[in-house]
């Protein structure tokens, strides 16, 4: 009977561990951004020389999007 609780002990520690490591992973990694609302932005430019479809858009060295054909 003490190893059957012994046991179950450790498998609710267990899974707990598990659960807060996936959340510390979703939270620290880059995972995060697929779950953020996303909006268009368009911008209209009268020479767009050196914009490549796919490109990542960046401001102050952070990524904020993604270059894309419209039209």
């Amino acid at each position: 009977m003490k190893e059957t609780r012994t046991e179950l002990y450790v498998g609710i520690f267990l899974f707990v561990g598990m659960i807060l490591l996936g959340g510390i992973i979703l939270r620290f990694g880059s995972f995060s951004e697929h779950f953020r609302g996303k909006y268009p932005l368009i911008l209209y430019f009268p020479d767009a020389g050196g914009l490549v479809e796919g490109s990542e858009v960046r401001l102050g060295g952070a990524k904020i999007g993604r270059v894309a054909r419209f039209g």
